[in-house]
């Protein structure tokens, strides 16, 4: 029977572990979900015939969402001054890191701020967490 050799391709592969959101200028510890993503709408153009002409691009569109967990939450809170609301805090740009062994690949979003706060909780849970609305202006990938 011929030997099969395994081939790791792409080594140690990122993961949640190698993820830092870095927000206000310390990295957020109490942090469960992250989610971005951007889009530039597209059309196929139409003139004479079956077949498109041409191509029309729209508007960029980007947006992002993280859930912390309530103490995280109440720590950005109890840094703001009093009767401050997390909403009214001017934009930031936020940078994501994730870490391949000794590359880092850094996204940014850019013009971060906070639109708003839910806070669900139900029987049986073992920790509390705040989805946060958020908004962004744009998002850079792959920073340098």
């Amino acid at each position: 029977m011929a030997q099969t050799t395994i081939v790791n391709k792409f080594g140690r592969v990122m993961g949640w572990n190698q993820v830092q959101f870095v927000l206000f200028g310390r990295t957020v510890e109490g942090i469960l979900e992250l989610s971005y993503d951007d889009e530039v709408e597209k059309e196929a153009v139409m003139g004479a015939g079956a077949m498109p002409v041409g191509t029309g691009s729209g508007n960029y569109k980007a947006q992002c969402s993280v859930t912390l967990l309530a103490e995280e939450y109440n720590g950005l809170m109890a840094s703001l001054p009093a009767n401050t609301r997390l909403q009214e805090v001017p934009a930031t740009d936020v940078s994501v890191l994730y870490s391949q062994g000794d590359k880092v690949v850094k996204d940014m979003i850019r013009n971060f701020e906070f639109t708003g706060a839910t806070k669900e909780v139900k029987q049986g849970d073992k920790s509390i967490g705040m989805k946060m609305g958020c908004f962004c202006t744009h998002i850079d990938w792959n920073v340098q």
